[in-house]
């Protein structure tokens, strides 16, 4: 006779059901934890992988700066803090501000004056809607082609001002185009008065700040080199088409001798069609061309009008544009606060990373075997995503056709 052995197991699996509910609540503890770890891993290091580079960026820009700066250990200290004080408060970028000031020393501007170039040249591009390479190379082009110092920057920035503020030109056409011909005006002995009057009444007059540029160089080539029928046409009018002449008279003396003349007579004068289309507006234009003149001589604080005009009241857009510089900085300071440790941890790899090449070459086997298992385990995290989601298709399939089944027949 057998015996049979009952065993109630509705307490085993309750406390098996408890476990394992316990189980999954703690696995679902430590995943979230661990989530929340990442993300709070990858919201630090990603700004300070931005800090890093940008400090990188910075020291990469200034170093170039170095290159063409004497004395670097007495300069280079005072640039990037210029540099950096003047993105701050103009909402210029490092990168073309040390830009400019690189421009700024390359054309031998002593380093003592180089930064108060440079502050010019980016209070002129924030005032005149352009950007402070293209300031600064006007601003070393006009004083290089009239042999100024440094300190008259300050002066030429106002005489670029006045000239905008007088003539139909935008400082960036103006900035962009004087160099073509600041350096002929100077070599014949055409001021920067004169110069700024005509291009104010050329291009009020309809003509544009290139052609007026064009112009204004093919009218004072024409007294540099004359042609055989201009000079012999300016001598049957009782005076010499010369340099010398020029110098003497300026071209405000050259305007009133010819203002009377018929226009093909004045066409022999200056037969290359660039020029004569100057001329023609001046000389017809002059009562226009002696108040420029009076303008332009009148020029001092210009820029800062300007200025003051365009970042007074501090409008919305200077100050998200300086918001947006005032965030480079404090990037770059935590990018130098560990920029140290940065360079240490990469200089200890690059010396590392011969033996570690040594060491795969030598045990390629290992190098093999992670690739497999990295393959095997992506193959079947895969495999194992899809199974899960049919899973959770054929489930819920399976529960409709339940509950279709449970449900009272009519």
């Amino acid at each position: 006779m057998s015996a049979s052995v009952y065993i109630d197991s509705k307490a085993i699996d309750a406390g098996a059901r408890t476990a394992i509910g316990k189980l999954e609540n703690f696995a679902l503890k430590l995943r979230m934890k661990g989530l929340a770890n990442i993300l709070v891993g990858v919201g630090i290091t990603l700004p300070l992988k931005q800090a890093v580079q940008e400090a990188a960026e910075f020291e990469k820009q200034m170093r170039y700066v170095s290159t063409v700066t004497r004395d670097t250990d007495m300069w280079m200290g005072k640039f990037t803090d210029g540099v950096v004080r003047l993105s701050r408060e103009l909402g210029e970028s490092t990168a073309t501000l040390s830009k400019g000031l690189y421009e700024i020393l390359s054309a031998q501007i002593a380093p003592e004056h180089a930064l108060g170039v440079l502050e010019q040249a980016a209070k002129g591009a924030v005032a005149g809607m352009t950007d402070t390479a293209v300031s600064s190379n006007a601003l070393i082009a006009i004083l290089n082609s009239y042999s100024l110092s440094a300190r008259n920057a300050a002066d030429v920035s106002d005489w670029m001002f006045r000239v905008v503020d007088r003539g139909t030109v935008t400082y960036e056409e103006l900035a962009s185009n004087i160099g073509f011909v600041a350096a002929t005006a100077s070599q014949a002995g055409i001021g920067l008065t004169e110069l700024g009057a005509a291009i104010m009444t050329m291009t009020r007059v309809g003509l544009k700040a290139d052609h007026t540029i064009v112009a204004l160089y093919n009218i004072i080539a024409e007294f540099l080199n004359p042609s055989q029928e201009a000079a012999e046409t300016a001598r049957q009018l009782g005076f010499e088409l010369n340099g010398t002449a020029l110098r003497a008279e300026g071209l405000l003396g050259v305007f009133e001798r010819i203002k009377h003349l018929p226009p093909d007579v004045i066409a022999k004068l200056f037969p290359n069609i660039r020029g004569l289309r100057g001329v023609l507006p001046v000389i017809q234009n002059m009562e226009g061309f002696r108040e420029d003149l009076r303008k332009s001589a009148s020029r001092q604080g210009a820029q800062e009008e300007a200025f003051q005009k365009m970042v007074g009241g501090r409008p919305m857009w200077f100050v998200f544009k300086q918001l947006g510089t005032a965030f480079d900085v404090v990037q770059k300071a935590v990018g130098d606060a560990l920029a140290p440790k940065i360079v240490w941890l990469s200089e200890a790899f690059i010396r590392a990373s011969d033996s570690i090449s040594i060491f795969v070459k030598n045990n390629k086997w290992m190098v093999s075997g992670i690739g497999i298992l990295a393959g095997y385990l992506l193959s079947t995290g895969v495999a194992l995503s899809v199974f899960g989601i049919a899973l959770m298709g054929v489930t819920k399939i399976g529960g409709k056709v339940r509950r279709g089944s449970n449900a009272p027949k009519k």
